[in-house]
């Protein structure tokens, strides 16, 4: 798995980067290497499609750019290409299209009964705004319709999403990230953004929580992301959406307080951003 290194332009305009074949480009050079097993259709008895983010058109020019980040999907299905393609590069194109599909589906129904993760996303979506919202999970694959913490290919799995989550970040430079993920990918998320002091590869700066406003450390958690030259993204974290305890919910209703509506500009200044160099 390639890693690729980002660098931020001063004489460039961010809308000439920020447009999707520059995200389909980096994800050719991610999976450049990848094992094409996991380059599947997806199935009930093994691992789902690959999951791919797209990029919502209006993203370069919105006025807040949000990522919520899930934990994996519980099935995925991408649509194989034809014989005569490049077999990663459509690949890649029919899992951005799957992803694009299910999210534009899934923000414009009603909210439905009980907690999940899409009721969650429609509220994040009626306060910041639809056109610079991303979509995005911590694990790109699932594994029999669940979680792949248990699947025989767990390590490949984990190795290619920290890859694929972070050259998002880096690119699309979210002005804030919820993570969304749960309590039992934790671990997985902090292998990826370390928030240890000792470590010195840490990547999560300025811990703070809402606990004088009445909401648990356990229940929401903020901290700094640290994406490189001298630029940090504002981050929460909450227990998944789906989860039924009254603080959750509590913590869930406080973070949508907190988050720029449509009407507002984020704070901050906009990077430039190139593709991987």
């Amino acid at each position: 798995m390639r890693t690729l290194s980002f660098t931020i332009f001063d004489n460039k305009t961010t809308e000439a980067f920020m447009e999707e074949k520059a995200l389909v480009d980096i994800y050719r050079e991610v999976l450049a290497d990848i094992d094409t097993r996991f380059l599947t259709r997806g199935d009930k008895a093994g691992l789902s499609g690959l999951f791919l983010p797209s990029m919502p058109d209006c993203y370069a020019s919105a006025r807040n750019k949000v990522m919520v980040v899930g934990c994996e999907t519980r099935a995925w299905y991408v649509k194989l290409p034809k014989k005569d393609e490049n077999f990663l590069h459509g690949y890649i194109d029919s899992a951005m299209d799957t992803h694009r599909q299910h999210l534009v589906c899934e923000l414009k129904k009603s909210k439905s009964r009980g907690r999940s993760f899409f009721n969650f996303m429609r509220d994040v979506s009626a306060k910041v705004g639809q056109e610079g919202l991303v979509y995005s999970n911590l694990l790109c694959n699932s594994w029999q319709k669940k979680s792949p913490l248990k699947s025989p290919d767990l390590e490949e799995i984990v190795h290619c999403s920290e890859h694929l989550l972070k050259a998002q970040i880096k690119f699309l430079q979210p002005d804030l990230i919820i993570f969304a993920n749960g309590i039992a990918s934790a671990a997985v998320r902090r292998s990826f953004f370390p928030i240890d002091d000792k470590n010195s590869d840490r990547a999560c700066y300025n811990s703070r929580d809402f606990s004088e406003q009445g909401v648990r450390k356990h229940h929401l958690w903020a901290f700094d992301l640290d994406v490189g030259l001298d630029r940090r993204i504002p981050c929460y974290r909450i227990h998944h959406p789906s989860a039924r305890a009254p603080e959750a919910d509590l913590a869930r209703k406080f973070l949508l307080g907190l988050l720029p509506s449509e009407s507002q500009i984020s704070n901050g200044p906009r990077p430039q951003l190139s593709p991987a160099t």
